[in-house]
């Protein structure tokens, strides 16, 4: 969920009965009357100010209740983002224990730890729509990290399929590289789990934050170059990664 939408949820969130009432009397009225060729000014006076009394209700509301509505919309989509994700992850969880690697069961655990503790961090009113951008991209930046973590799962799956080495050791050497980049996803969450802190606690204004956001947007560029450059392993094609930089991870003959 990004900024638009969230907005949309704001702006309906006013359009209720006791909002839309008044104006579908004053709809009503004026539309039966009128088909009637009974609509005299009166009732066209009533109906119509039905109609405008339901649109100062709906600014009104909108207006003094904007904050609110915000974190509340807010609040609603990391609820819904957390339960989907938890469910996902313990099964993803399961999965990697059949690897006998520790380290992407760890490196899972460390960032739904650090994730969890970036979500539940309640900024000011002030704060709370360039926070929102900050917990947007650290939740790209997360789902980027675990998609790595299940793929290196299914390549070492097949890698110990493969009889011929060559094959095996460049899919174990493709392994490593995913599993490199999940642990620098990591170490960027960690920094802006702590800056964020450091922001909260200082009391810092909402321009801290929109340069927290600046930051882990880079952070996201160059995790998509990553992206493209992961791509090129998977397709074997050379253009956009250096082969020697992929190489040095594929395991030493003897190893």
């Amino acid at each position: 969920m990004d900024q638009k939408e969230i907005r949309k949820k704001v702006l309906a969130a006013p359009l209720d009965a006791f909002t839309l009432i008044p104006f579908l009397v004053g709809a009503t009225m004026g539309i039966g009357f009128w088909a009637f060729n009974a609509l005299s000014n009166v009732m066209a006076g009533s109906s119509l100010l039905l109609i405008l009394l339901s649109a100062a209700l709906y600014l009104n509301r909108l207006i003094f209740g904007w904050d609110k509505q915000y974190h509340k919309a807010v609040h609603q989509w990391r609820e819904q983002v957390e339960r989907k994700r938890e469910k996902e992850l313990d099964e993803l969880h399961q999965d990697l224990l059949s690897d006998g690697d520790s380290r992407t069961q760890n490196l899972l655990q460390d960032l739904r730890t650090l994730t969890q503790a970036l979500l539940e961090t309640n900024p000011a009113d002030g704060t709370l729509y360039n926070a929102l951008d900050v917990f947007t991209d650290v939740d790209r930046l997360f789902q980027r990290s675990v998609e790595y973590l299940r793929e290196s799962l299914d390549v070492w799956k097949t890698a110990g399929n493969m009889q011929k080495p060559s094959i095996k050791e460049r899919l174990l050497a493709h392994r490593e590289v995913l599993i490199s980049e999940v642990e620098k996803s990591l170490e960027n969450l960690g920094e802006v789990l702590a800056q964020y802190k450091q922001a909260s606690l200082g009391g810092e204004s909402g321009q801290e934050l929109a340069h927290l956001r600046e930051e882990l947007s880079n952070r996201l560029r160059i995790a998509e170059q990553v992206e493209a450059r992961v791509d090129a392993l998977r397709t074997g094609q050379s253009a956009g990664y250096d082969e020697e930089e992929f190489l040095k991870y594929a395991p030493k003959q003897g190893e």
